[in-house]
């Protein structure tokens, strides 16, 4: 189920799981560290595509990281020791953090101009969608693997916005096929929501633009 919006509470709940699950896949103290001072947990996943609100990044990427999940345990497919679900789910989009900023501007509703606060995309590190992800995941820590950083780099696939050959796409397949699993379930989640909702839960409410968001949970990796 798609929703537009999340209560204070479920942003919170969100931080907590993503901690709990990035520890249980050996993530460190000092990399949670890191990733608290970025707008991880607060930023949207896009300006008018899709988790458009505070905290969507986080909830699309813990979705992301659901339906590889799921992907991952479908009989016949394959299921690297080598990929950690949840730590290539919430590095393939560090490409978006900090480049989000609200700012007041005019739209058109129901025929009447009017001014809205919108989110606004502004790069600061123009390095390349899937590029910059794996270059920040160094930077945090991460150790990701070889087949990590395949899967992050190609998270777009045929949709590269870089230049890059779909050959080359093609190719990285053959060698991780879990890159086409990642980026499938993108897709998915970015089309239907996290799956732990498909069934419709009600539970969903609203939180201001201008609130806070959540508070950044003490625990982490390393504890």
């Amino acid at each position: 189920m798609i929703v537009d919006n999340l209560t204070a509470q479920q942003m919170k709940d969100n931080v907590s799981e993503l901690a709990r699950k990035l520890k249980e896949e050996g993530i460190s103290r000092e990399s949670w560290e890191i990733l608290k001072t970025t707008d991880m947990f607060k930023a949207p996943a896009s300006t008018m595509y899709h988790s458009v609100f505070i905290g969507g990044l986080l909830d699309h990427s813990l979705g992301v990281a659901e339906w590889f999940e799921m992907l991952r345990s479908m009989p016949g497919l394959p299921r690297n020791p080598n990929i950690r679900s949840y730590t290539v789910a919430i590095a393939h989009d560090f490409c978006k953090l900090g480049v989000y900023v609200q700012e007041i501007k005019p739209r058109k509703v129901d025929g009447k101009w009017r001014e809205e606060l919108v989110w606004v995309f502004k790069e600061n590190y123009p390095m390349g969608h899937g590029e910059k992800s794996v270059d920040l995941s160094v930077e945090f820590g991460l150790n990701l693997s070889r087949e990590e950083k395949l899967c992050v780099r190609h998270h777009m696939g045929p949709y590269e916005l870089t230049g890059i050959p779909l050959k080359t796409y093609q190719e990285a397949i053959k060698v991780v096929p879990e890159v086409l699993l990642l980026h499938t379930a993108d897709m998915l989640e970015a089309t239907y929501g996290r799956p732990l909702r498909l069934e419709g839960s009600k539970n969903v409410g609203t939180v201001s633009q201008n609130e806070e968001g959540p508070e950044i949970h003490r625990d982490g990796p390393g504890n």
